[in-house]
């Protein structure tokens, strides 16, 4: 608590170290400084010093209320799903999910990890972003979703299996990216028919991963 009055004082005074500020500072010295003899002006200094304050006070809060307004704005953008909790449905964020976890996927959700569809109807999934495929695909229980999909149709529950770093997408990513980018149209093949990834830029791979996966192709990445 002291340290953030501290800081909130130090971000107070930052606002009187500015090329306006020292023009005021300046002349609340000069007319005391240079009284010519005379009395020293204070009229004139304590004008100009209440101007002063006055002036980095409306600063101060103006700057505390866009960074309280952008706050609170980060955390209503924060993506949140609904998860099963000792036995209640709650809005929760994405960020606390964990393998286990019981999740509902409806129209228009993003999901946002990898899971297993339980029972219930089919879903359709747009996996466009994934795999560059322009139709959804339907994904039926017991098969997996993967995480930056989204569900065009359909609602059913979902046990999760992998989130953060861990999905299938950011595992692509991460083996892949760090590789020269280079531009190519598809995969060269190999003599025994398969893609061969060693030539394949960060995007096509992931998008060539993803599309065999979903076919049930399973992980291609040695």
């Amino acid at each position: 608590m002291l340290h953030h009055g501290l800081r909130q004082i130090l971000k107070f005074l930052g606002f009187m170290w500015n090329p306006l500020s020292w023009v005021m500072e300046v002349a609340a010295i000069m007319a005391i400084a240079l009284a010519n003899g005379g009395p020293p002006d204070w009229q004139d200094f304590v004008g100009i010093s209440v101007l002063l304050v006055i002036n980095s006070t409306i600063s101060f809060i103006e700057e505390n209320n866009a960074e309280n307004a952008i706050a609170t704005l980060m955390t209503d953008l924060a993506p949140k799903t609904k998860v099963l909790r000792d036995g209640k449905w709650s809005e929760q964020e994405a960020a606390i999910l964990v393998p286990g976890d019981i999740i509902n996927i409806k129209l228009e959700d993003i999901i946002l990890v990898d899971a297993r569809l339980l029972e219930g109807d089919p879903l359709k999934i747009d996996q466009s972003t994934l795999t560059g495929e322009s139709l959804p695909v339907t994904k039926h229980p017991d098969q997996e979703v993967f995480s930056g999909s989204t569900c065009q149709q359909g609602e059913i529950e979902a046990i999760v299996i992998t989130t953060g770093i861990h999905t299938f997408f950011s595992k692509a990513i991460s083996r892949r990216c760090s590789w020269p980018s280079k531009t190519y149209a598809s995969a060269p093949s190999r003599s025994d028919g398969h893609r061969d990834h060693r030539h394949v830029p960060c995007r096509a791979y992931v998008v060539t991963s993803l599309a065999d996966a979903t076919r049930g192709g399973g992980w291609v990445c040695r």
